[in-house]
């Protein structure tokens, strides 16, 4: 029973999850990369 219902959802969140995803490695992409170029220069924004 629990197999049978834990199939659906995930074949529901997974997409969802990755569209997410994407869309906020988008925009949070630049930010994090800054943030890395940041910390390996020693330069605070």
């Amino acid at each position: 029973m629990v197999g049978s219902k834990a199939q659906p959802l995930s074949q529901i969140l997974l997409p969802n999850f990755r569209r997410i995803y994407i869309s906020n490695e988008a925009i949070l992409g630049l930010n994090f990369k800054k943030w890395i170029v940041a910390l390996f220069t020693g330069e605070n924004e």
